[in-house]
């Protein structure tokens, strides 16, 4: 999975920085990995899970999973994978799995029950994400004004309220 042109500059890069944060050159390649592509076999997407999950550095391993779930690209199912190997990294990452799935959901179906349940996360980046939406319920809007998860959020739902 690591590309011997990017692994050159990593090795370049750390001897001419003299840095043995060498957590930090895995988690680059992760990302590079992901950031490199627009798709991915299940054969990859399970490796790349592996190799998270056998990281000496549990965090990093776990930070690098939360990126994958990030990725639109990835398929229903191998959303749902990485979400349940996630769970292999202890408790931490699932607000986070809650979150990319909510955000998931909203790009294809932004109904009244799953803007009530966005709202119900109390998670801002989600909030932030109903405020961006069209066709967001005068309901759920009032409860952003009322009940968002920061005063950024509950200002911005408020001026909307007022405008409709």
């Amino acid at each position: 999975m690591l590309e011997e042109q990017y692994f050159s500059s990593q090795v370049k890069d750390q001897e001419s920085s003299g840095h043995e944060g060498y957590e930090h050159y895995r988690y680059g390649a992760f990302i590079h990995w992901l950031r490199t592509r627009d798709s991915a076999t299940d054969q990859e997407i399970a490796q790349f899970l592996e190799l998270t999950l056998n990281d000496t550095d549990v965090v990093m391993g776990g930070s690098a999973a939360i990126e994958l779930l990030k990725c639109q690209w990835i398929t229903d199912a191998q959303f749902e994978k990485v979400c349940t190997e996630s769970r292999k990294f202890g408790k931490w990452p699932l607000k986070q799995a809650i979150r990319y799935r909510l955000l998931r959901e909203l790009r294809s179906n932004a109904e009244f029950e799953l803007q009530a349940r966005c709202l119900d996360s109390g998670d801002s980046i989600v909030h932030e994400a109903l405020l961006e939406l069209q066709n967001i319920d005068e309901s759920i809007l009032k409860g952003l004004s009322e009940n968002g998860a920061n005063k950024r959020i509950k200002n911005i739902a408020k001026n909307q309220v007022q405008k409709t």
